[in-house]
């Protein structure tokens, strides 16, 4: 078995006559977290979003745990329950109990027993620290809390990797945090995690790497450290003295 989990070899995205992704070649081991820092309008979440099969691609390949999702005939749907997914809202059900809504895809996906749906939705959401939330629906939750029910929902599906858009750019201040524990107790847990972020301080803390697209190209990548203290290319360095001290 590949000990790579995400592999895209050299994709191309256009919308119309805009080429937004540039030959993009990106690997993602098992267990590892990979920040994907940049400017607006770079392409972090359209990258997301081919990795996930949410946009077609015009050329290059994609590899989720060696499956060629860019092949003709494949199975995405297959494909997207090994997948996670984390947007920018939240997209919970809003008829729905946050018990519900993690137990939904497990049963009509899976196949699983609601009993057995039931349980592991009530210790996931143990572990994001909402367990006395389960019969509320989402209009009773702040932002937070909704966020950290859609990243329960995720894992409900057992997923390989999962993928976060600006998790916490819809969120007020004073919820960040509680979103940023639950992803930094997944990283330490081994979650092989992509994620798209403007929170410099958790992509420094947790990466194992550091990914930094500009105009559709990845110009720089490396260690946290490196990136972060030690920028080679200048486009790094003038993109992070406008969001860090450096």
């Amino acid at each position: 078995m590949s000990e790579w989990v995400v592999e895209v070899r050299n994709l191309n995205k256009y919308f119309g006559r805009h080429h937004v992704l540039k030959d993009i070649t990106l690997r993602v081991r098992f267990g590892e977290v990979v920040s994907i820092i940049g400017a607006s309008g770079s392409g972090k979440s359209t990258l997301l979003r081919c990795l996930n099969g949410l946009e077609p691609i015009q050329s290059g390949e994609i590899f989720i745990d060696g499956v060629c999702i860019t092949a003709n005939g494949v199975n995405l749907s297959k494909v997207r329950q090994s997948i996670g997914m984390i947007f920018q809202s939240f997209n919970l059900f809003p008829h729905m109990t946050a018990l519900e809504n993690i137990t939904l895809a497990p049963q009509k996906v899976k196949r699983m027993p609601r009993v057995e749906a039931e349980r592991i939705a009530l210790e996931l959401l143990r572990k994001v620290g909402l367990e006395e939330k389960a019969h509320a629906y989402p209009a009773q939750l702040s932002g937070g809390q909704k966020q950290r029910v859609a990243i329960a929902r995720s894992l409900a599906m057992n997923p390989k990797v999962m993928m976060f858009d600006e998790p916490t750019s819809a969120l007020d201040p004073e919820t960040v945090k509680d979103v940023l524990d639950v992803m930094k107790e997944l990283a330490r847990e081994g979650m092989t995690m992509i994620v798209v972020t403007h929170e410099m301080g958790f992509a420094r803390e947790v990466s194992d790497r550091v990914v930094h697209l500009d105009d559709g190209r990845i110009v720089e990548e490396g260690p946290p450290e490196e990136i972060f203290y030690r920028p080679k290319h200048p486009r790094t360095r003038e993109f992070l003295s406008k969001v860090i001290n450096i």
